[in-house]
């Protein structure tokens, strides 16, 4: 149940996404949540997730990645991205 009801929730965050021209870049499967990561917050996930999810949180975070250009390992871009966590009750 809880599989199923994650699956659909992802799959109308990833619509709304797509619409603005965003994405999911992030999905974790944690212990006690679930982890999306989309690159900025946007208030129709907001509206889905309060009426659908019980218990959800948002914050910002940054992605650190490696440049492209170049290999060094101190050559890394920081990313600003959205987290969203979703805890489902069972």
């Amino acid at each position: 149940m809880v599989a199923k009801q994650y699956y659909d929730i992802l799959l109308k965050i990833t619509d709304v996404m797509e619409e603005k021209g965003g994405g999911i870049i992030y999905i974790r499967n944690e212990p006690d949540c679930y982890t999306i990561g989309t690159r900025y917050y946007d208030e129709e996930i907001a509206k889905y997730l309060d009426d659908n999810v019980g218990n959800w949180s948002g914050e910002e975070s940054t992605l650190k990645k490696k440049s492209k250009k170049r290999s060094k390992k101190q050559d890394k871009i920081e990313e600003l991205y959205y987290l969203w966590k979703l805890t489902f009750d069972e």
